[in-house]
């Protein structure tokens, strides 16, 4: 569906993806992708950034979380990267289904 971001923090290995259910999880925050981004900056990078470890590590410990947030260098980079795979991921919900597998459907 996305990219990821893979990086290693404390020795660990770790990989920012989305999925539909980190998709939904931001959209459950009050995050709108209709919406202007950056209208709460802080907030929306909180949310971004946070749900990217769904994913891969779900029982991230949110201090963990902030502490590896405050190590990010480039952050404004990070995040803009954040904005576009969850973007991407929140669109594939639009994507046509594979040849051999339609659905052939009408309106009344």
């Amino acid at each position: 569906m996305s990219k990821v971001i893979s990086f290693n923090y404390g020795g660990k290995d770790y990989k920012l993806e989305y999925n539909r259910d980190a998709i939904r999880a931001i959209e459950r925050e009050g995050f709108s992708f209709s919406e202007q981004f950056g209208k709460k900056p802080f907030t929306e990078t909180e949310i971004l950034f946070r749900n990217a470890f769904l994913m891969h590590h779900s029982g991230i410990k949110s201090s963990t979380v902030n502490e590896i947030f405050n190590a990010f260098p480039r952050k404004t980079e990070l995040i803009e990267a954040l904005y576009t795979m969850a973007l991407e991921t929140a669109n594939s919900i639009f994507e046509e289904p594979a040849e051999g597998k339609n659905l052939n459907w009408t309106i009344q």
